[in-house]
């Protein structure tokens, strides 16, 4: 009876210290990544930067959602991410939202139209808190130039089934 106890107290404070764990976790991850939209947009690096596509916004939509679903979500043992998209046709916007777990976000595109043929790409991502700021431009440049191409529907990668 006696062994029977210290196994379910073990139990306990196992599963407690685990759930502690899990909690700190979540507040530090929280502590990092922006939690809300506002807060993503105010930690990007330079308030956002753009990108013009030719191709009209409801195409560069999908060929975008393709290749973030098959190129960028993922989902290990410790680490997720999630692609939130909506596309609103009545206020001509795309958006997009990288989500890691715990509420958080790392990064936001939205695709609108300059005209029938021409499309915006506007991306807010998080500043790497390590790198300079011409490291972070730089970053930056390199994922619109990226997220161009994808929006096209030519990333050899991503935008292929």
């Amino acid at each position: 009876m006696q062994i029977l106890k210290k196994s379910k107290s073990i139990k306990t404070a196992t599963t407690l210290g685990l759930f502690t764990s899990l909690l700190l976790l979540q507040g530090c991850v929280r502590m990092i990544l922006p939690t809300s939209d506002a807060e993503l947009m105010t930690k990007s690096i330079n308030g956002g930067g753009s990108i013009e596509v030719p191709v009209d916004y409801v195409q560069a939509y999908a060929n975008l959602k393709q290749a973030y679903l098959k190129c960028m979500a993922y989902r290990t043992v410790n680490d997720s991410l999630k692609i939130d998209s909506s596309l609103d046709r009545e206020n001509n916007i795309g958006t997009f939202y990288g989500r890691p777990p715990y509420g958080t976000y790392t990064f936001k595109t939205t695709i609108t139209p300059i005209n029938s043929n021409t499309s915006k790409l506007t991306l807010y991502t998080i500043r790497a808190g390590l790198l300079t700021d011409n490291a972070n431009q730089n970053l930056l440049n390199k994922r619109l130039e990226q997220d161009k191409v994808r929006a096209l529907g030519q990333d050899a990668k991503c935008n292929k089934d």
